[in-house]
């Protein structure tokens, strides 16, 4: 089960997924390589996927839906905007229902990115800290805190790896190439 939710979160990823739905073209040379990643040690269950929204005064909230694969998450398609993590969720297997975290209240978060033009953009490394309740029928919280490691190299270089052995993104040529410049301008 927990195998076909991963497949499906995958293909919805790449597919675009953005709420106006289409695929994205791999020559599109106006859309950018958005990543991150969730260390999710301590939470009560994964990070599956996570949803970028994009920011736009007076219309409805739109967005991108991204897989999250051992904490790395990313899109290969994203338009100009001003962006930041809002969501991100896991579970729902046989005998566990679906977990969905909102990522901070109202207001900028530490994933906020602008991207005026095509290009990679990370939205950081973050950890997963929880803050157990104070007794029984108090809820436990949680906070999202900026990690140092993995370093965005260490985060990009996985992207990249992906992008170059999974059968359904080796097509992102543009973006293995955007990819693996910045790769060169942090060694």
């Amino acid at each position: 089960m927990k195998r076909w939710i991963a497949v499906v979160a995958t293909v919805l990823a790449i597919a675009g997924c953005a709420s106006g739905g289409g695929s994205i073209d791999p020559k599109d040379e106006t859309v950018s390589l958005v990543y991150g990643y969730f260390d999710m040690a301590d939470a009560p269950t994964k990070a599956d996927w996570v949803w970028l929204r994009k920011y736009e005064a007076g219309k409805e909230a739109t967005g991108y839906n991204m897989a999250s694969k051992d904490g790395v998450f990313f899109h290969v398609g994203v338009e100009p905007g001003s962006y930041q993590v809002e969501k991100f969720g896991g579970g729902g297997g046989f005998f566990s229902r679906p977990v969905e975290y909102s990522f901070g209240g109202s207001g900028r978060n530490g994933t906020a990115i602008r991207i005026a033009r095509p290009g990679v953009y990370f939205v950081g490394s973050h950890r997963y800290v929880n803050h157990a309740g104070k007794g029984f029928f108090d809820p436990d919280r949680f906070e999202m805190q900026a990690a140092g490691a993995p370093s965005e190299k260490e985060v990009l270089q996985r992207v990249v790896q992906r992008l170059e052995t999974e059968p359904e993104l080796k097509d992102y040529r543009r973006q293995i190439e955007l990819a693996r410049k910045r790769l060169a301008e942090l060694r």
